[in-house]
C-alpha cells in the first residue's frame, strides 16, 4: 500500500508539476501579451499626440493663409484704387495739357499780333509819334498783347 500511496503521490506530484508548467506557460503569454498591450497603448498615445500637433499645425496652416488671403485681397484692392487714382489724375494732367496748348497758341497769336502791330508802329503807322513817346506806346501795346 505504500508503493500505491508513493505511486498515488507521483502521480500527483506529475500532474501538478504540469499544472505548474502550463499556469507557467499560461503566466508568460499573458505577461507578453500584456507587454505587447503597453507598446501598443504607447504607439496609440504617441498616435493621438502627433494627431493633436498635426491638428494644430493645420489650423494655424488655415489661419495664416486666411490672414495672408485677406492680406492680398486688401492689396489688389489698393491697386486698383491707385490704378483709378493715376487714371484720374492722368485724366487732369490731359486736361491741363489741352488747357495749356489752348493758352499757349493763344499767347502765340497774340504775340504775332502784337509783333505786327510793333512792325506797324515801328514803320511809321497811323499811331507813329517821335522820341520817347514812340518807345512809351510801343512798350504799353506789347505789354498789354503779352497780358491778355
Amino acid at each position: 500500500m505504500l508503493e500505491e500511496s508513493l505511486a498515488l503521490a507521483r502521480e500527483q506530484l506529475v500532474a501538478a508539476n504540469q499544472r505548474a508548467q502550463a499556469l507557467e506557460v499560461n503566466a508568460q503569454e499573458r505577461e507578453a501579451e500584456g507587454a505587447r498591450l503597453r507598446e501598443r497603448i504607447q504607439l496609440q498615445a504617441a498616435v493621438a499626440v502627433h494627431q493633436s500637433e498635426r491638428t494644430q499645425l493645420q489650423e494655424r496652416h488655415n489661419a495664416a493663409e486666411s490672414h495672408w488671403m485677406l492680406e492680398l485681397d486688401r492689396a489688389r484692392q489698393d491697386a486698383k484704387e491707385s490704378a483709378r487714382d493715376h487714371e484720374r489724375q492722368l485724366e487732369e494732367l490731359r486736361m491741363q495739357i489741352g488747357s495749356l496748348r489752348d493758352n499757349r497758341d493763344e499767347l502765340r497769336q497774340q504775340l504775332g499780333e502784337a509783333r505786327a502791330e510793333v512792325k506797324v508802329a515801328a514803320e511809321g503807322g497811323p499811331n507813329r509819334t517821335v522820341g520817347k513817346t514812340k518807345t512809351t506806346d510801343l512798350t504799353q501795346v506789347v505789354a498789354s498783347k503779352v497780358c491778355l
